[in-house]
């Protein structure tokens, strides 16, 4: 019976995080090597790396949405003097390849993101807290349209006694 505990308490995979029975929460520590890669600063590189990180829920969108601009600035950019896009391989523009090197060097504090799968939490017993009553919840919506990207976002809002 503890061997079956024991596999049954290890992190699984889930649609791209890691969800931790013990805790019953998702994390994206699986992504943090991404960043010890030796990454070329080229579009192979960018187009390869960006898309590694697979944020289906949006938990990480502040982080991967910087990422995927990033690819966008890659695949839209002409040379001023020639009007050349950057090809695969060539090296990228200075202002391009600081970004890229600025956003690799922030994975690691992107994979530390964890979310709990309950949303109520647990009181100090470590029991599971249970949904307040619905009049006592909120929903909030944001949105977002700019030049770059546009999004939206919905929180639950409830007091905790």
């Amino acid at each position: 019976d503890d061997e079956n505990t024991d596999s049954l308490s290890k992190p699984t995979k889930v649609i791209g995080m890691k969800w931790k029975p013990q805790d019953d929460c998702f994390s994206f520590e699986q992504y943090a090597n991404l960043a010890q890669e030796d990454v070329l600063m080229t579009k192979r590189s960018i187009s390869s790396i960006v898309p590694k990180i697979y944020d289906i829920n949006g938990y990480l969108a502040g982080f991967t949405l910087r990422g995927k601009v990033l690819l966008q600035k890659c695949w839209t950019y002409k040379d001023p003097d020639t009007g050349d896009a950057v090809g695969w391989d060539n090296e990228l523009p200075q202002s391009i390849a600081t970004e890229f090197k600025e956003w690799i060097q922030d994975i690691p504090e992107a994979s530390k993101h964890r979310v709990s799968r309950y949303l109520f939490g647990v009181d100090e017993n470590g029991e599971l807290r249970p949904p307040p009553p619905m009049e006592e919840c909120e929903l909030h919506g944001f949105g977002y349209s700019g030049a770059l990207a546009w999004a939206t976002a919905i929180y639950s809002r409830f007091l905790i006694d």
